[in-house]
């Protein structure tokens, strides 16, 4: 009998698995795929990550703890992974896991992005600069902002590998005595009673009583497995998994492409130094991007983070997803990069697809099985949550082996109102303000 059975083992199953393990909790890790898979939404090579957090002010100290812990992260893969050889289909080994590349949000004063950012700013007192249009050209000469855009600039920004990460989290569990399994699907998963430890029954407990606790049994094709708890962080199969039983949060699969350009010759210095950012199309939109990383000189990541020219389909299960990208696809993305970016405007190097899981609030879900409360559903993290996976492992450590966790998650309660409404529910708010202005709310955000 394990202490927990975690189910997935993408960014959040990962670091929930290590940190688990780190604690001292006996722990088995089921995942469907190999190690480090493009199956589902921890891939693409790299992840933003930010602390003047324009979704809500709350996220600030989570991505504060989080850079905490992958400053330890990458310390650690320096230290012993960085020269082993790579896993096969891995991205290649790299300096440092996390670069501090500094980040720029980009809009209109009244924009979504720029509006939400100067709020967290204001709330948390964070150092941060705001440059005009002629600013940033002189400072940064491959964005080409409108005379009425601005961008708000801070340092503690950067962007993760998001590969190596996982990878890292991975070995970290194994150190610390984490049992793995790949390839193993999970098939089901229902309650079951255990036999209590006599050590748990109190002063007077009596060995011979045979004291009984409510556990879990999960089914592969390979065996059955116990456990006296279960984090289900499974991504976008969540919706097939466990949608029906929490109807009151609707749950969206989205498909989302990213695009790899080479830049101009003469601008690769320029594309090479700059920060990652989020452009807000004020209205329909946002895009996003990186600079190169340093061992692909000149290729330059960049996506649309929501699209408002176009219906986002949910997709129904993420067999569905469909891998090739339409011209009509990369026609939408050049459009754009040849006003904001002309200098990577050339040759589709590659591209990629992945997918969100996106709530109606487009907040995380992390909080017990409404029904059963040794089961700990984690995310999904509607398209902004591989930033946060180092806190949220800790955070499942604290909650599974305490019942409770320092952090404040309540953004990401399950907890609903008399009315059937979700405690956390800032919905018809956001609308109401979003259509005040005119603009579309956009459900997913980076």
């Amino acid at each position: 009998v394990y202490d927990c059975i975690v189910v997935g083992i993408g960014g959040h199953g990962s670091a929930s698995l290590a940190y688990l393990a780190q604690s001292g909790q006996k722990v088995l890790g089921l995942e469907q795929f190999k190690p480090v898979h493009k199956h589902g939404s921890s891939h693409g090579r790299t992840r933003i990550y930010r602390q003047a957090y324009y979704e809500d002010p709350k996220y600030v100290p989570l991505l504060q703890r989080s850079l905490e812990l992958f400053r330890k992260l990458d310390d650690y893969y320096v230290s012993e992974l960085r020269g082993i050889p790579d896993h096969e289909g891995g991205i290649g080994r790299l300096d440092r896991l996390l670069e501090m590349s500094g980040a720029v949000m980009v809009g209109t004063p009244d924009s979504e992005v720029v509006s939400g950012v100067l709020r967290s700013i204001k709330e948390h007192a964070m150092p941060h600069k705001v440059y005009n249009a002629a600013q940033m050209r002189e400072l940064y000469p491959t964005f080409h902002l409108s005379e009425d855009e601005v961008a708000v600039h801070e340092d503690s920004a950067g962007y993760l590998m998001a590969e190596l990460c996982v990878e890292s989290y991975i070995a970290l569990a194994r150190k610390h005595g984490a049992e793995l399994h790949f390839e193993e699907p999970m098939l089901d998963w229902k309650p079951c009673m255990l036999p209590v430890a006599a050590d748990h029954r109190g002063v007077n407990g009596d060995s011979a009583t045979h004291e009984e606790e409510e556990g879990v049994e999960v089914r592969t094709a390979r065996g059955v497995y116990r456990a006296k708890k279960l984090v289900l962080s499974v991504g976008a199969w969540a919706p097939s998994i466990y949608g029906d039983q929490i109807p009151h949060v609707p749950l969206f699969i989205e498909r989302r492409v990213l695009f790899w350009f080479q830049c101009d010759e003469d601008k690769i210095g320029d594309f090479n130094t700059m920060p990652v950012y989020i452009w807000d199309l004020n209205g329909p939109g946002n895009f996003y991007g990186f600079p190169a990383e340093p061992t692909l000189p000149g290729q330059i990541k960049v996506a649309f983070h929501f699209r408002g020219d176009a219906p986002v389909n949910s997709i129904e299960h993420p067999d569905q997803v469909v891998r090739t990208v339409a011209v009509e696809e990369i026609t939408a993305i050049r459009n754009i990069i040849s006003k904001k970016f002309p200098g990577m405007n050339n040759k589709l190097l590659r591209t990629e697809t992945c997918m969100y899981t996106s709530t109606d609030d487009n907040h995380f879900v992390l909080d017990f099985h409404p029904r059963h409360k040794n089961v700990l559903l984690v995310s999904p993290c509607s398209g902004h949550g591989f930033k946060f996976i180092s806190v949220v492992g800790e955070i499942v450590s604290e909650l599974i082996g305490k019942g409770q966790t320092r952090h404040d998650i309540s953004l990401f309660s399950l907890a609903t109102n008399k009315d059937g409404s979700l405690v956390r529910d800032k919905k018809k708010e956001k609308k109401a303000v979003l259509q005040a202005k005119g603009k579309p709310a956009q459900r997913s955000k980076l």
